[in-house]
């Protein structure tokens, strides 16, 4: 016998025996409250209680019919596969959810409904809870509103600068369209080219008087396939044969060369015709700068001035 049920039968035995004893003592005993009405309340009582017991009593005539076929396949410590042991123990499963299915179709029409104070209780607190959720509602609504009039604040504000700059730039359009305005820009871009046309003209040749001062021409570096032929010739010939490189030139080459072709600002160094100190000058100066690409090519560094002031 397994341990499940000798629990099972010590069970029944001890409420058979309670039931027999109770039952002994279950007598009328006269009162002075028969036939008051407490004394028929208590005897309701009593005879619900009665019937309660009975259906006790009934359950364990039940319960003591499932012992006695639960005995059937009960496990057999000599069956000799496990296969057997469960198989039996599947039977065992298969009989008891039976049951259990049979007691939830009896009981599936029986719905119990709570008493009239539980039902208040339940309502009150679903209720609660409702308020509870539009309280949290009204506050994030709240802010978002808040959130809202915030934005729509600072667009109205971009709004009315939008507005402003709209009527100035529409105002400022208005002058320049006009044919007098037109005529009026047109005479002071003159005057101002003009402006700067001179002073280029002062600054070039100022640049020229420097260079011709402190930088003077230089006889040019023979390339490598003169110097054979210059060798080979007397002195009168070799001086004739001589070219000089004047930087002044140089530079006025690369300024042309920027203004003109600023998508391709450089220019070639023929061999023979610079000298390479004048261009290592000019290129440790930050005034040139060589092609990553070609040594031979060298092009203005791309630096601007602009004017602060006016100038006029």
């Amino acid at each position: 016998m397994s341990f499940i049920e000798g629990k099972l039968k010590e069970f029944i035995d001890a409420a058979a025996s309670e039931f027999d004893s109770t039952l002994s003592q279950d007598r009328a005993i006269p009162s002075e409250e028969d036939d008051t009405p407490r004394g028929h309340t208590l005897d309701a009582l009593l005879a619900d209680h009665k019937t309660r017991r009975d259906a006790l009593w009934k359950r364990l005539h039940e319960l003591e019919d499932e012992k006695k076929a639960r005995g059937q396949f009960r496990l057999d410590e000599q069956r000799s596969t496990l296969q057997e042991k469960q198989a039996a123990m599947a039977q065992f499963e298969d009989i008891e959810m039976r049951k259990q299915m049979d007691y939830q179709l009896q009981e599936i029409n029986n719905i119990k409904h709570p008493e009239n104070e539980v039902a208040q209780l339940q309502a009150k607190d679903r209720l609660a809870a409702t308020v509870s959720q539009l309280k949290d509602l009204k506050h994030h609504l709240r802010r978002e509103l808040a959130h809202a009039r915030e934005r729509l604040a600072r667009e109205e504000t971009a709004l009315s600068e939008s507005e402003e700059l709209k009527s100035v730039l529409e105002t400022k359009y208005d002058q320049v369209d006009s044919p007098e305005a037109i005529r009026q820009y047109v005479s002071q871009n003159k005057g101002k080219r003009a402006i700067i046309r001179a002073r280029q003209n002062q600054v070039m040749s100022e640049l020229r008087d420097f260079l011709d001062m402190y930088y003077p021409p230089h006889p040019c570096q023979p390339a490598k396939n003169r110097r054979a032929h210059i060798d080979s010739s007397d002195e009168e010939d070799q001086g004739d044969a001589e070219e000089l490189c004047d930087l002044k030139f140089l530079v006025e080459d690369l300024i042309n060369a920027a203004v003109l072709a600023p998508e391709n600002p450089y220019i070639d160094l023929v061999p023979g015709s610079y000298w390479p100190p004048y261009i290592e000058t000019l290129v440790k100066a930050n005034i040139a700068q060589r092609d990553p690409e070609d040594s031979l090519k060298i092009r203005l560094c791309d630096f601007r001035v602009s004017w602060d002031n006016d100038p006029s």
